[in-house]
């Protein structure tokens, strides 16, 4: 696959980890990258872009700040969308670590994955404190100290224990399975919804509880992610060739207008400048 490096960071240590930070913006004909395996389990943790990540026969959107939790020689592949800066955390730790760090007990998240199926959801992420590994290396990263190493490892041990844990801390029933299923539902059907009382039938609580859960766990109102999602397929369409007003009425605005006014509301600008932008792009 052809890709332009933004950024990478790796630091490969035997028999401790290898860690892999990339930013990359897709540029080439193919669009996977390697479909691989690794021998010892694999932490991936998705930032941003638009992808698809594939793995032991299933496949998932990636949303951002997921997590996969992906076993030992497990065949596995994230698959990015061309021209999408995609961004993303890779960590591998083999068994020697637990051994040496005396924490063969964190390594149980690899073998108790039936509550995840190996996704762990980016608005459960945001609220267990995972993305402090992340922000490490973010902000405070620093190659030339000799206390680095040590102090990734307790990162490691940290964000394992953090991953052991998350499907104990307050409230993670109501998020996973009111919240998710919300999403999934807003994602199969999101052409035809256009108010919350419509959505709120297929769902045991009032509309302005979902409201408030939906806002609480992800950051955006239901109905703004509703028309993210209608914008994203608009644009997709018109990549694909599709006239402007095939693509906004098959993707569920009522018309042009509609779809051009929460266009510049997102983006800022109209869509005839900026559809000529690469930059400006729906982001979920």
């Amino acid at each position: 696959m052809k890709y332009r490096n933004i950024y990478k960071l790796e630091i490969n240590k035997p028999d401790l980890f290898h860690f892999h930070h990339g930013a990359n913006i897709i540029s080439g004909d193919d669009r996977e990258f390697k479909l691989h395996m690794h021998p010892h389990p694999e932490i991936y943790i998705y930032i941003s872009g638009r992808a698809e990540f594939y793995i032991s026969g299933t496949s998932f959107h990636l949303n951002p700040y997921d997590v996969i939790l992906v076993p030992a020689n497990t065949l596995h592949q994230p698959i990015p969308t061309i021209g999408e800066f995609f961004e993303r955390f890779v960590l591998n730790i083999p068994p020697s670590f637990y051994k040496l760090m005396n924490c063969t007990e964190l390594e149980d998240v690899f073998f108790n994955l039936t509550d995840f199926k190996y996704k762990i959801p980016g608005y459960i992420v945001k609220r267990s404190g995972i993305l402090n590994f992340t922000n490490y290396f973010k902000n405070d990263y620093n190659s030339k100290s000799k206390y680095e190493i040590p102090l990734i490892m307790s990162k490691i041990i940290d964000l394992l224990y953090r991953l052991n844990t998350i499907n104990k801390f307050e409230g993670f029933d109501t998020i996973n399975n009111v919240i998710q299923d919300l999403i999934n539902h807003i994602d199969a059907n999101y052409k035809t919804i256009y108010d919350l009382e419509s959505l709120a039938l297929h769902f045991p609580y009032s509309k302005n509880h979902l409201s408030f859960l939906f806002k609480k766990y992800t950051g955006m109102t239901i109905m703004k992610y509703i028309n993210l999602k209608k914008l994203e397929n608009v644009e997709n369409l018109y990549k694909q060739g599709k006239s402007l007003m095939y693509a906004c009425i098959e993707s569920g605005f009522t018309s042009y207008d509609s779809f051009a006014y929460f266009y510049k509301k997102e983006l800022g600008v109209s869509p005839k400048k900026g559809f000529l932008d690469p930059t400006k792009k729906i982001k979920l």
